[in-house]
């Protein structure tokens, strides 16, 4: 458990193929994925449950109604159930993918206590995560100036496109991009007077920058539209003062104490901040042992005095062997999944080193390099060999990562550490 840093709360960091992902949020709902974003550091490797007050909550992000916790609670009900679509090109066969996931991995609220717990998916972690380029960053401040959420939409995609000072969309490529569903605003009169004007208004009178939009038709139809974004010169930002949140590094074991045994949250993170994992773990097996046998009645207190008095020092030898076969077991299984967690991101990062060695390369020159695989793969095994191109393919793809520089796994590894 953390303390956020206010200046790193001001911050939003998206991976570019986030901010053009196609989704649809109200606007309460869109404050509160800014602040979450705000709230991760984009060169962490894991997502950690985040802890808010509903009283700073609300302030922060603008409800106003009168009972405040139950309009919070359904919001963060709401949240739960909304996704998104992010689309990508598979680097190997071409194909356009398209990848439907949720924002959240949990999000509880709790009324008697007085503050909510939030947790993004983990399917976002490649666009929020470990983010090393291609990714659009902005004040926080801003965006929640904006009154619209379309508005907000906008602003991130011109923030994305600020240093080229322009870009053409396509009307169809747009309506996407907002999470426009079909028959809204289908016709572009309705478009332009209902998302753009309004958003080009809030977003230059309230942002960091400006725009200009132009039309292009096709055949009298307005097919594309090009954006001129002007970065504006401020000097100075009004900031607004960030929610007081807390960081719950080991999410896992506390949602263990809080759901399973019945634990008082409070009481969760004392624990957590007081005593080593290993110690706590010990006891929670404990207590299962002996709630199994019925005899634990009030879950919750017996767990807090087990943990503080140790009473795992009473388990009887052959029940310390169990639990340490298992907890060596659990061990073993956690590094087969880092392993394979590994291996995912070392695959991830060889194609995007083979990727951008081919966009360097001329037509000629990949067409000159398959012809050069395919003579030394038909010498080798034969033209007639059954699946001759899937071995063409490799053969490529091992010469285009030499030419990239990419690392063995082993060096890579090492090199990540």
């Amino acid at each position: 458990m953390e303390k956020i840093d206010t200046k790193e709360t001001r911050v939003v960091v998206k991976s570019n193929k986030l901010i053009e992902a196609s989704y649809k949020l109200n606007l309460l709902e869109a404050r509160v994925i800014l602040l979450l974003t705000s709230m991760i550091n984009r060169n962490d490797e894991e997502f950690t449950l985040i802890r808010i007050r509903v009283k700073d909550f609300v302030e922060f992000v603008g409800v106003n109604d009168k009972d405040t916790y139950k309009r919070v609670q359904r919001i963060t009900d709401s949240l739960g159930d909304k996704s998104l679509i992010v689309k990508g090109v598979n680097p190997e066969t071409k194909e356009v993918t398209r990848l439907k996931l949720q924002w959240l991995a949990s999000a509880e609220y709790f009324e008697g206590s007085g503050y909510v717990e939030l947790e993004f998916s983990q399917k976002l972690k490649p666009f929020l995560l470990q983010l090393k380029d291609r990714f659009t960053k902005y004040q926080l401040e801003y965006a929640l100036k904006l009154k619209k959420s379309y508005s907000i939409r906008i602003y991130e995609l011109l923030k994305q496109w600020e240093k080229l000072k322009s870009r053409t969309v396509e009307i169809e490529e747009l309506r996407d991009n907002l999470g426009l569903e079909n028959g809204t605003y289908q016709q572009y009169g309705h478009l332009k007077d209902r998302v753009l004007k309004p958003a080009q208004q809030e977003i230059s009178k309230k942002t960091d920058i400006s725009f200009n939009f132009t039309e292009i038709k096709k055949h009298r139809k307005v097919v594309m539209i090009r954006f001129e974004i002007i970065t504006k010169d401020i000097n100075k930002l009004e900031l607004m003062e960030p929610p007081k949140v807390e960081k719950i590094q080991n999410a896992g074991l506390y949602q263990r104490l809080v759901d399973y045994f019945c634990v008082n949250p409070k009481d969760a993170l004392k624990v957590l901040k007081k005593y080593p994992e290993s110690r706590i773990l010990d006891n929670l097996a404990y207590v299962e042992h002996y709630y199994n046998k019925g005899g634990v009645e009030n879950l919750g207190p017996y767990t807090l005095k087990a943990i503080k008095e140790n009473y795992q020092l009473h388990l009887s030898l052959f029940d310390k062997k169990k639990e340490e076969s298992q907890r060596q077991k659990k061990q073993k299984e956690n590094e087969q999944q880092q392993l394979r967690e590994l291996e995912f991101a070392y695959g991830k990062y060889k194609r995007d080193k083979i990727e951008q060695c081919k966009q360097m390369l001329s037509e000629d020159e990949l067409t000159n390099l398959e012809k050069e695989c395919r003579k030394e793969i038909e010498a080798e095994k034969g033209k007639k060999r059954i699946g001759l191109d899937m071995f063409v393919r490799l053969r490529m793809e091992s010469c285009l990562a030499k030419k990239a520089g990419v690392l063995n796994f082993e060096q890579w590894k090492a090199e990540k550490k």
